[in-house]
C-alpha cells in the first residue's frame, strides 16, 4: 500500500469515549446457564401494547453488536468479569410520542442490564489510532 499509493501514516495515541459494562451493586442476578448451552440464540414475541418481548441467550459480549445496532453505546467494554452464558429478556415497548423506535429499544435495552443487576458507565480512553498523513485516490502501476 505504501508503494502503490504513496501511503504514509503514523500512530498516536487518541481519547475517544466507550461505554463499559460493569456489575451493579448487588451483582449479577441472572442465573448462568449450563456452559454447553447453545449462544446465540434470539427469540421476538409481540405484546398487547404493540411492542415485542426479546429473548437472547449468550454471554454479556454476546450482547454488544445488539447495543452497536442502537446507537448512543459507543465501543462497548465489558468488565463485568462473567464468563457464563445468560437468558436476558427485554420488553421493548412501541414508540410512543416523542421517542424514536432506536431511544426506546436503547431504554429497553438498558432497563435490561439493570434489571439483570449491571450498569453502563460511559468513559474517555486513550487509544493507538493510525492516522494517514497522506494517500493518492489512484494507485501506481505494478
Amino acid at each position: 500500500l505504501a508503494e502503490r499509493f504513496r501511503l504514509s501514516y503514523h500512530r498516536e495515541r487518541r481519547e475517544y469515549q466507550v461505554t463499559v459494562v460493569i456489575l451493579g451493586k448487588t451483582g449479577m442476578r441472572l442465573a448462568r446457564l449450563p456452559d454447553d448451552s447453545p449462544r446465540f440464540r434470539s427469540t421476538q414475541v409481540p405484546l398487547p401494547d404493540g411492542g415485542v418481548r426479546i429473548t437472547m441467550t449468550g454471554k454479556v459480549a454476546d450482547l454488544f453488536p445488539v447495543m452497536g445496532s442502537f446507537g448512543g453505546f459507543r465501543q462497548p467494554v465489558d468488565e463485568t468479569g462473567l464468563d457464563g452464558i445468560y437468558t436476558w429478556v427485554r420488553d421493548q415497548p412501541a414508540a410512543g410520542a416523542g421517542m424514536t423506535s432506536q431511544e426506546a429499544s436503547r431504554e429497553s435495552f438498558t432497563n435490561m442490564l439493570e434489571a439483570a443487576g449491571l450498569k453502563l458507565e460511559t468513559r474517555t480512553v486513550p487509544k493507538e489510532t493510525i492516522v494517514v498523513d497522506h494517500i493518492e485516490k489512484a494507485p501506481t502501476g505494478n
